[in-house]
């Protein structure tokens, strides 16, 4: 993987640096705030050049509430308009999952986590699918380069990060382990990292986990694992790590957005030991209706650009995938 330090001490001797922006992907989770914090100190500790943060659409609840303390801090400065030298997305793909008018930039660098199907070679690509989320990408150049964090109040902002990311350590890593190791020996509180995260579910959110559970569809293969369908219009990751939660191997979950469909994937060890998502129906879904997808081995989202295909038959299809790769399949009734 390319050196990111390496990478922006060269903008620095070509004197470039004067200001830099950072943009991650719309719905901004913690992770996304927090790599990009993470990215902010890194290119402080060896220049001091203008950093914006150029604020996506719809931060969820955790992350407004970090990014109102950091504003407070002083930490990023929030801006609205694209006008740096460098453009370094956090979080996210592409400059087409930011919106971004890349083609203004000198440069843009892609700092992800996520697997990525295919990269656009255009952009300066730092792609770690192997790292459980973006902040674990940028923390080990602190690491590595013996960059100090004074502030504990950021340690337990990209320790939460991390929680966040992994499920409460659901899926974790070794390179993880480290991770938190290191924060928590700089001065990272676990308690006041869990406090960053945890929060009440909106009503909103109540509601679309209930209506996710009341339509679930239950199968059950030859050896026994658990696989789970449902539609919901919205809260579809919420959903379907409930559903993970409440039994499931694997759980899929399909929403209506507009011109296109979602599935939301999950799975745990039981099924996705030897496969990730992809492997197991994925990549035929979207070869099948000419979609894409990303995300992890257990946790992906593809997206069908098809508003009027039937849900049914969607559902129809990814069974049949399921039988091929899994085996027999049948239903459960849990009336």
């Amino acid at each position: 993987m390319l050196d990111l330090y390496d990478l922006i001490k060269k903008f620095i001797d070509q004197s470039i640096l004067r200001r830099v922006d950072i943009i991650s992907h719309p719905s901004a989770d913690i992770d996304s705030i927090a790599s990009a914090i993470a990215l902010s100190l890194v290119i402080r500790s060896v220049s001091n050049p203008e950093i914006c943060y150029l604020a996506p659409p719809g931060l969820d609840p955790v992350a407004k509430r970090v990014m109102t303390y950091i504003e407070g801090k002083g930490l990023l400065k929030l801006c609205n308009d694209f006008a740096g030298e460098i453009l370094f997305i956090v979080d996210a793909s592409s400059c087409s999952r930011v919106d971004a008018p890349c083609d203004k930039y000198q440069y843009v660098v892609v700092i992800d986590h996520h697997s990525i199907v295919s990269v656009d070679e255009r952009n300066i690509n730092v792609i770690d699918p192997s790292s459980t989320s973006s902040t674990e990408i940028i923390l080990k150049i602190f690491r590595s380069n013996n960059i100090v964090i004074n502030d504990t109040d950021l340690l337990d902002i990209f320790l939460s990060a991390i929680l966040y990311e992994t499920g409460l350590l659901t899926n974790y890593t070794e390179d993880t382990n480290e991770n938190i190791k290191w924060l928590i020996e700089q001065g990272a509180s676990l308690s006041k990292a869990l406090q960053v995260i945890r929060r009440d579910l909106r009503y909103d959110e109540k509601i679309a986990r209930l209506k996710g559970l009341a339509r679930i569809r239950v199968y059950r293969t030859y050896d026994r694992k658990i696989i789970c369908l449902t539609h919901i219009s919205a809260h579809e990751s919420l959903v379907a790590s409930q559903m993970i939660s409440a039994g499931c191997d694997l759980a899929i979950v399909v929403a209506d957005k507009d011109h296109e469909k979602w599935i939301v994937a999950r799975c745990n060890e039981n099924i996705c030991s030897d496969k990730n998502l992809g492997e197991i129906f994925i990549n035929d879904i979207i070869n099948r209706y000419n979609g894409s997808w990303g995300g992890h081995d257990k946790a992906a989202v593809a997206k069908i650009p098809m508003k009027k295909l039937d849900i049914e038959a969607l559902f129809i299809e990814i069974l049949n995938i399921l039988r091929i790769r899994l085996g027999e399949i049948e239903k459960i009734d849990i009336d």
